[in-house]
């Protein structure tokens, strides 16, 4: 019969116990961990934007061929106040938003190239948005501007420079601009107001203006607009493509300016002649050898050596070659080990709920990365002192995990680059490095 031995049965049984403790720990551990991070993450969402004002009338819609029905993509639907939006390419639009009190304001106007201009409305503002579709009529195949309310007309844009690398272009076309109508020109760099008291040649039947351009793409808005001549409204009629249908879009490539280079020019410094290498007592010195040389001659620095001035026959005289000093060799550069034991901050093997702990800290911006440099493993730098508002932290959720990882299995060894690296202490072993490891074979007999 065997025997059990109940002292050793009860050790073992308590051992375990403790250990699932210990682990059931480190786990709610690292949930406290997670917790306040993604906490702190959703702290430092951005705001969302503001509110825009509300709209007195909105509207959205359709732009369509009165004829066939078809969309018309690129279509621009503008309001007197001049804001416009564009279709796309199944004809909707939307976002077209009213926020005056006025009901002539509240009259939106539809316009596409080759086709005459529709304008609906006005609608009294209400506060709601209104669906309103336009139908447009084609006009003749030859590209001119077609008068539509009041006398104003959908410019007629000829082809623009793209790409360029000016920031300034002519746009030219026709407009049959007059009075009090003027040209409007948008892009990204701005709007741009031309009428006949200002820039005579945006007046008439044809317009040859000049824009600002900035580097990049500029998406143009050409419209035909008229201020409060015809019963107290606004009318304005735009297009965005050029008469040949294609968007007007240019692109300013500019190039950097290329910076000067300077020329330096070196003169060679003279060495002194063979004839009088040295001179005056005591007799001392460096002096230049050129046997080389005729005397009296300025020689190059390739033809001469150094040597010494020395008394020789009671005369002064350039003799011995000085040797050239070589170069104080370079000590090879000893490469320390570094810990890869994330969360080892002292170095000492084991990670100590102590230095989870500091982890925490640094993730959390309390405290200053440098208080543990072994918790960031993604090599990042942030020094410096504790912040109110923390920057982005070094320590990351990743990080601590393979902290608390190297807390229950322990650190994975250090890499050995010789066999220094690897003495045990054991004099019955050979240590050696073999693929960054360390080897410790028996040298018993």
């Amino acid at each position: 019969m065997v025997r059990r031995d109940r002292p050793i049965f009860s050790s073992v049984i308590g051992a375990a116990a403790r250990a699932w403790a210990t682990t059931r720990c480190v786990v709610v551990f690292v949930a406290l961990i997670v917790c306040p991070l993604c906490a702190r993450a959703q702290e430092q969402t951005p705001p969302t934007a503001p509110p825009t004002p509300a709209c007195s009338v909105a509207f959205s819609g359709r732009v369509t061929d009165g004829a066939t029905g078809r969309p018309i993509a690129g279509a621009a639907v503008c309001l007197p106040d001049l804001q416009c939006v564009q279709t796309d390419v199944s004809g909707f639009y939307a976002g077209l938003c009213y926020q005056g009190q006025s009901a002539a304001g509240a009259r939106p106007c539809a316009s596409a190239h080759g086709y005459a201009q529709n304008c609906q409305g006005p609608w009294t503002p209400s506060g709601q948005t209104e669906l309103v579709n336009f139908p447009l009529t084609r006009v003749s195949s030859t590209p001119t501007p077609t008068p539509t309310s009041c006398g104003v007309s959908t410019p007629v844009v000829n082809a623009v420079t793209s790409p360029t690398d000016l920031l300034q272009q002519t746009i030219t076309g026709s407009a049959r601009v007059t009075g009090a109508r003027y040209l409007q020109i948008s892009s990204e760099a701005g709007t741009f107001h031309f009428n006949c008291d200002t820039t005579p040649r945006a007046c008439g039947a044809s317009f040859a203006v000049p824009i600002a351009l900035r580097p990049g793409l500029n998406h143009l808005t050409v419209c035909d607009v008229d201020v409060n001549t015809c019963g107290g409204t606004d009318f304005i009629a735009c297009t965005t493509m050029d008469r040949n249908g294609n968007p007007l879009v240019i692109d300013v490539q500019v190039a950097p300016t290329p910076m000067p280079t300077a020329t330096i020019t070196l003169t060679p410094s003279p060495l002194p002649t063979p004839t009088e290498p040295c001179s005056g007592l005591p007799c001392s010195g460096t002096c230049a050898l050129c046997p080389s040389c005729t005397p009296g001659t300025i020689c190059p620095e390739s033809a001469c050596r150094l040597g010494t001035c020395q008394m020789v026959s009671g005369a002064c005289t350039c003799v011995s070659e000085i040797p050239t000093p070589s170069p104080t060799p370079t000590p090879p550069v000893t490469v320390t080990p570094t810990s890869v034991c994330i969360g080892d901050c002292n170095g000492d093997g084991p990670v100590s709920i102590d230095e989870l702990v500091t982890g925490i800290g640094i993730a959390l911006g309390t405290l200053p990365s440098s208080a543990c440099a072994a918790f960031d493993c993604n090599a990042d730098c942030h020094p410096g002192p504790v912040l109110s508002t923390p920057p982005i932290p070094s320590v990351t959720i990743a990080c601590l995990i393979r902290a608390v990882d190297n807390a229950l299995n322990g650190c994975p060894p250090v890499p050995c680059y010789s066999d220094l690296d690897c003495d045990d202490g054991n004099v019955c072993t050979a240590d050696h490095c073999a693929s960054g490891e360390c080897l410790h074979p028996c040298v018993c007999d």
